[in-house]
């Protein structure tokens, strides 16, 4: 094609471009294609926004059951432990002919180790994993 041919589709084209855009102006619109654009750019930075909102709180919570799982864990063997303990001090008391309900302390354990047993039997299912 020749130079003034191509200089003449490129004007044809600005024309065309230009009529484009006074079509478009003249067209009723709710918004125009750069209140549309700042729209949706609004809309994208309040959806990055909730993100990082949500996301923080999942690691915070992440964060807040794994220490409560270890703690739970803690408490499973501790119990185990205080359970055997109490287990062998009944014991040796019975071959001594000693009643353990006779030690308030130890029936204070007893009554201990079974609150401790009702609270810890459920707690492991209260809440849910985070994956």
């Amino acid at each position: 094609m020749k130079p003034q041919q191509q200089k003449i589709l490129a004007q044809l084209s600005k024309e065309n471009q230009k009529k484009a855009e006074e079509k478009l102006e003249k067209v009723d619109l709710a918004m125009n294609p750069s209140q549309l654009l700042k729209y949706i750019d609004k809309m994208d930075a309040d959806l990055k926004k909730s993100e990082q909102k949500i996301e923080k709180s999942f690691t915070q919570y992440k964060k807040a059951y794994n220490q409560w799982k270890t703690t739970l864990d803690d408490i499973s063997d501790r119990f185990v432990k205080g359970g055997t303990e109490f287990g062998q001090i009944v014991k040796k008391l019975n071959e001594l002919g000693v009643k353990p309900n006779n030690s308030p302390e130890l029936v204070k354990a007893n009554e201990r180790l079974e609150k401790v047993r009702a609270l810890f039997t459920n707690l492991d299912s209260l809440y849910q994993e985070p994956k």
